[in-house]
């Protein structure tokens, strides 16, 4: 983001570690010249709040990707852990994202979903954007952007040998991994927004009438460890302010960024309870260093920095590697491309479930727990992540050119010729048909060249988009979603049940039993009964209906699954949970994954 007519570019500059004896006084308070209005100067650092926020995403999916549990011998569990913090890291990044949305929203201000397009310097990105594999370098580099700016924290909060690794080795490392600059943070942003909430605007910059766009935990959450298993809480964080004064909204707001700040991004977070995102990389980091002294190799795949699929400017260019990441080899970058077109339909629907009115289900009448336009928004942009990461590992695997080198590709993140959406509703759905479109096109390509032929995924994906593109024509038309109806019944069932763990794969012990099953084979299944006529003694309505802080309840570290969905399965059942029509139908497939490359 560039906002050099607003501040100085060293507003965000980090102070350079000093040992206790002269502690460092916290980064001085952002301010803006000329001066805003304070709503105004609110808006503004909201939107570069969002960009960070989003451009820190996009790197620690990245990193996550680049890292390959085949090549970490006996280390695998930890290059499996290792991954696991960084995919963690990105959700609560989303999180924070749209949190950011809401407050926008609250202030009666334009949403952002944008960041620079790759591979630019920023004014206040905490870095220089560089989607990279992991390596101790990258790892520092963002533990010195999420660390505390105050020194006395850090001297409060870390061990002696912590210390000592965080200036000889963390802090070196950061500015080497930033091409020699030194790491800002942006903890600073966050106190301000603070100041402005608490402080000085005013009561009627709060539009509280507009609480019914706002996203919420129940449709957007993710809680890994929701329950005493551990001793941390790595809940996604998703604020909504459906206050009905402004005192209250203002107090929320406050709230809100304080544990958006002690999570990730704030400038004086307290440690030691292994939340905050500094601490799990500084962890990271740690075991990073741990698996490669044990084998002695980087667990990565060799995946290229900032992959794009960019036209190179000038003719006769070499056949190596391209240094600035150029995808060459044709076949790698129509997948580089797919990726990019699921990545801009995935920013559409995320954008335009968020400026939409009301609920994402029906709460009453015949389409009593059907999804509402909003809702479809709201589940096709979690179909979308889902994809994206299958994408990107296809894409880890492929080369980057065709001159045989060990290079591979990445998932390029490039962001679409623009991210606005129309001011009528219905031409946002005519124009995410286009995209579908587009997509699908695309995936039929692929499917005509040998090496593609058979590949599930993108047969899957032609047949679900087609379905989505005469859902988004018929909204785009003017026309309503149609009832479910009696003819669901049984699949009704099935894709609340999946919806509920938004399609992703489901570990032991309970996998996705309402998969690829019929009406018989789901009530034949061990793992959850249904007693046909009494819901009561269903084990599967025992277990959904559990509240949300019981470790028993399904689906575990998701939300609960909202009560009208409850209430439709509770009634299907106890109408004898009949079947769908034409019956012997398979309520849900399972989305395949690409086939792996030789």
């Amino acid at each position: 983001m560039k906002i050099s007519s607003y501040i100085s570019p060293d507003v965000f500059a980090r102070p350079v570690a000093k040992p206790a004896a002269a502690v460092a006084s916290p980064a001085a308070t952002p301010v803006v010249s000329p001066p805003l209005a304070p709503r105004d100067e609110a808006v503004f650092w909201l939107t570069a709040a969002a960009e960070i926020e989003h451009f820190l995403m996009v790197h620690y999916l990245f990193a996550s990707y680049s890292l390959d549990e085949g090549r970490g011998g006996d280390a695998a569990d930890k290059v499996r852990m290792l991954k696991d913090i960084l995919r963690q890291i990105a959700r609560e990044e989303m999180g924070h994202l749209i949190t950011v949305q809401n407050l926008l929203t609250l202030l009666g201000a334009p949403l952002h979903l944008g960041r620079e397009h790759s591979p630019h310097a920023s004014e206040i990105y905490p870095f220089r954007f560089a989607l990279e594999r992991v390596s101790l370098d990258s790892l520092a580099k963002y533990a010195i952007a999420e660390s505390p700016v105050d020194r006395a924290a850090l001297d409060a909060g870390l061990t002696a040998e912590e210390l000592r690794l965080y200036d000889t080795e963390l802090e070196p490392r950061a500015r080497k991994s930033n091409d020699g600059h030194m790491v800002r943070h942006v903890g600073p942003l966050f106190a301000r927004l603070r100041e402005l909430f608490a402080n000085d605007l005013r009561d009627e910059d709060f539009r509280l009438d507009r609480v019914s766009r706002q996203a919420r935990w129940d449709d957007w959450g993710y809680r890994p460890h929701p329950f005493p298993v551990k001793d941390i809480d790595l809940r996604v964080l998703v604020h909504t302010f459906d206050q009905v004064d402004s005192a209250d909204a203002r107090r929320a707001a406050v709230s809100a960024l304080q544990e958006i700040g002690d999570q990730g991004e704030e400038a004086n977070v307290d440690m030691g309870d292994g939340e905050s995102h500094f601490e799990r990389f500084l962890a990271s980091y740690k075991l990073l260093a741990e698996i490669e002294q044990e084998t002695g190799t980087v667990p990565v795949r060799p995946v290229v920095s900032d992959p794009n699929v960019t036209v190179a400017v000038s003719s006769g260019q070499g056949a190596g590697d391209a240094p600035d990441g150029r995808i060459t080899a044709s076949r790698t970058r129509a997948w580089a491309q797919l990726f990019n077109l699921r990545y801009r339909l995935l920013l559409r629907f995320l954008a335009h479930a968020l400026r939409s009115e009301g609920p994402v289900f029906v709460r009453q009448g015949v389409q009593s727990g059907d999804r509402t336009p909003k809702g479809v928004l709201a589940y096709w942009t979690f179909k979308e992540m889902r994809r994206l990461k299958k994408i990107a590992g296809k894409l880890v695997q492929m080369p980057l050119n065709d001159a045989g080198g060990e290079s591979r590709a990445g998932p390029p993140f490039e962001l679409p010729y623009r991210l606005d959406l129309p001011p009528d509703d219905t031409d946002c759905w005519r124009g995410h048909a286009d995209v579908f479109r587009a997509a699908e096109n695309l995936a039929r390509e692929l499917t005509s060249t040998d090496e593609d032929r058979d590949d599930p995924f993108l047969a899957f994906l032609v047949e679900d988009d087609a379905g989505s593109i005469a859902v988004a024509d018929l909204l785009g038309s003017g026309g309503h979603l149609p009832a479910s109806g009696a003819a669901y019944e049984f699949r009704k069932v099935a894709e609340i049940l999946d919806e509920a763990v938004r399609g992703f794969s489901v570990g032991p012990p309970h996998q996705a039993f309402w998969r690829d099953t019929d009406l018989q084979q789901f009530l034949a299944s061990s793992v959850n009964p249904v007693k046909a006529g009494d819901p009561d003694g269903s084990a599967i309505i025992q277990r959904i209906g559990l509240p949300e802080e019981n470790p028993l309840r399904m689906p575990r570290y998701r939300p609960r699954i909202a009560q009208v969905r409850i209430d439709y399965i509770r009634d299907w059942i106890s109408r004898g949970a009949p079947d769908s029509q034409p019956p012997g139908m398979i309520g849900v497939v399972s989305e395949p994954e690409p086939l792996p490359e030789n």
